[in-house]
């Protein structure tokens, strides 16, 4: 359809067509503009969850359920004991870690230090993470998994948005099925952009991914993890999710401004949840 031409005569606005009139008061065309408005934003938003719902759904890894051993007898005392962990249900993990660009268009701020937009982004407490990953929901049309009461955090389970993976998904997903010494192989620098040099954040991506596809599990930076740190027990764990209460909450996967012995997969460490760091990012999961 052709655009109409625009006139106003005597406080009455006509648009003009090829072939006939419409004919409105200043006000009825200032309250049809403002409906048009009103439409075209609802429709941006729609074309924006799409896309970023497109986006996000491209780099999600499905992990199976399984059992596993977690912890070792021969390293820090937090490390161990070795024991076995049971998963009952699957979930999907995020094969890369949150963008700069990503984390700026949800929450539309940047509080990274180590700036690039490809590059994860960092300096974000564990109640931004929480708060990102409910922000993310809603713009998806997913359900909030969390509920915040002042420093408290309820995880409602059966909720379908996204969150942080407990200490054992993360585990499981870097693991890969296979055992190594880091995400994906004994050779740091080759899973990951990380340089004994520990000078500059490295390009993610820059390393092999482990044997689910997932990139930068090790090397790169802290993940937060939603557990409350606690020391291990021999005793067989379903589904854990750390201390109640704990004051520390987990990271895990090192950071490239760290040596090696950080990335270790066995290395764990609690970190404070009300604060943040400039090598502590976050990895996205959804239960299946």
């Amino acid at each position: 359809m052709p655009s109409p031409k625009l006139h106003i005569h005597d406080g009455t606005i006509v648009l003009r067509f090829e072939e006939a009139n419409l004919t409105m008061s200043v006000q009825e065309a200032f309250e049809f503009s403002s409906l048009l408005a009103s439409c075209a934003q609802e429709e941006q938003k729609k074309q924006k969850a799409k896309q970023l719902k497109d986006y996000i759904h491209a780099f999600m890894v499905e992990v199976e359920a399984g059992v596993f051993a977690m912890g070792t007898d021969t390293g820090d005392p937090w490390e161990g004991p070795s024991h076995f962990v049971e998963l009952t249900s699957g979930f999907s993990i995020s094969s890369i870690l949150v963008s700069q660009r990503l984390y700026k268009l949800v929450m539309e701020r940047n509080p990274s230090k180590n700036l690039g937009k490809e590059r994860p982004v960092d300096s974000v407490s564990w109640y931004d993470a929480i708060l990102f990953c409910n922000r993310l929901s809603e713009e998806l049309g997913y359900e909030r998994c969390y509920e915040q009461k002042d420093e408290q955090v309820i995880w409602h389970k059966d909720r379908n948005g996204f969150r942080l993976p407990t200490e054992a998904e993360w585990f499981c997903a870097a693991r890969g099925g296979i055992e190594a010494k880091y995400s994906g192989g004994d050779d740091l620098t080759t899973v990951s952009g990380w340089r004994s040099d520990l000078t500059q954040a490295p390009q993610p991506q820059s390393g092999k991914p482990n044997s689910f596809g997932i990139y930068d599990m090790s090397g790169m930076c802290f993940s937060w993890c939603f557990d409350g740190l606690e020391l291990f027990t021999m005793s067989r764990k379903t589904d854990p999710t750390g201390a109640v209460n704990g004051d520390l909450r987990v990271c895990r996967g090192g950071a490239w401004n760290r040596n090696a012995w950080y990335s270790r997969l066995s290395f764990r460490c609690g970190m404070n949840p009300m604060r943040s760091f400039d090598n502590v990012g976050i990895r996205l999961v959804r239960s299946l």
